[in-house]
């Protein structure tokens, strides 16, 4: 059996972020919407490479915004649950993040530690540091595809951004993680891809699979509760 090369069939057709027009995004709040009661399904595809072999895992994955809580500095903040499921499970909380909104920016605190999400206003090709309110070091986000319309499975959403926080590709490795945000919806689309090479004398800079994983969220549902 041959090893898996690089030909990776996405989802979607626009999810590389590449070729937008230049436009100014909308209102402050409009890709990051913060409402208690209101969640967001997605469908995933967890797909794991290991040498002559791909498996891929399909399962469900909803977030719920929480009711408002103050921080220590006061700044209101919303509880972000993440729950799971496969086809025949119930419902199993995997993690609780929170989320908030300041003048000008948005974050998320994620395993502990606190992501810069969006700069405002976001412009095309507009970069800031998404590690600045952590310990991680310094690692740059670029929103691309400023109020371009997407289509996440078969929904149709006309005004979008496509939020990059990694791409990039060696002879060795191959690192993606991207994020799209409809407006007054939030998160409709995410991938994350890595990918390690073979780098044996006979294969290395042909992009021969060693290992590796990637996964897509691609928005289901929205409700409130």
């Amino acid at each position: 059996m041959q090893k898996h090369t690089t030909t990776l069939y996405f989802l979607l057709l626009f999810a590389s972020c590449n070729n937008p027009a230049p436009r100014e995004s909308t209102a402050l709040q409009d890709f990051f919407p913060l409402h208690s009661g209101s969640y967001s399904e997605f469908l995933v595809e967890k797909t794991r490479y290991l040498p002559d072999q791909k498996t891929t895992t399909p399962f469900k994955v909803r977030r719920t915004v929480g009711s408002m809580f103050q921080q220590p500095d006061s700044q209101p903040a919303y509880p972000l649950t993440y729950a799971s499921k496969a086809a025949t499970n119930q419902w199993q909380t995997d993690s609780v993040h929170a989320a908030w909104l300041t003048a000008n920016k948005a974050f998320e605190q994620e395993n502990g530690n606190i992501i810069l999400k969006m700069h405002f206003p976001l412009t095309e090709h507009s970069q800031w540091n998404f590690n600045a309110y952590n310990n991680v070091k310094e690692s740059v986000a670029k929103a691309t595809r400023v109020n371009q319309p997407f289509q996440a499975g078969t929904q149709f959403y006309p005004n979008t951004v496509c939020i990059v926080y990694q791409d990039d590709s060696t002879l060795l490795s191959r690192k993606k993680y991207i994020e799209i945000y409809a407006a007054n919806v939030g998160l409709i689309y995410s991938e994350r891809l890595y990918l390690r090479y073979c780098y044996d004398t006979e294969c290395i800079g042909k992009g021969i699979i060693e290992s590796g994983l990637k996964e897509v969220f691609t928005i289901s549902k929205t409700g409130k509760q």
